[in-house]
């Protein structure tokens, strides 16, 4: 919970809602220093076959640099959740060279099939 309770996605989210995202997750990746602290994390939920989303990849700020970001994205892209799926979506707000490494682009580049609105349910 340190590690994701202060990230910009979690603001406002309560702990036992966060806790609940992650043990809800099909998949769910991290690293942990030689204390046993976790330092890193990254989880998806997807349908095995047609898409994955993923979510809070997250590296504490002192162990950022180290590789540790790519290590937990190659462990969950190759996790079944993810691995053979059509696509894979992702937010992020400052990791864009991160994900692009691994292939991701702009959605808004991407050409649709058909013309669509993507929309929420916002519960509490």
């Amino acid at each position: 919970m340190e590690l994701l309770a202060n990230e910009y996605w979690n603001a406002g989210v309560p702990r036992d809602v966060i806790a609940a995202a992650l043990l809800g997750s099909e998949a769910w990746v991290g690293a942990r220093d030689a204390e046993g602290r976790l330092v890193a994390n990254a989880r998806a939920i997807g349908d095995g076959a047609k898409v994955a989303w993923i979510f809070d990849v997250t590296v504490r700020r002192d162990w950022r640099g180290r590789g540790l970001g790519q290590a937990v994205m190659r462990l969950l892209l190759d996790h079944p959740v993810a691995r053979g799926v059509r696509r894979v979506l992702l937010d992020t707000r400052d990791a864009q060279r991160l994900y692009q490494g691994f292939g991701f682009v702009d959605r808004a580049t991407v050409p649709r099939p058909y013309p669509s609105t993507q929309m929420v349910l916002k519960r509490a």
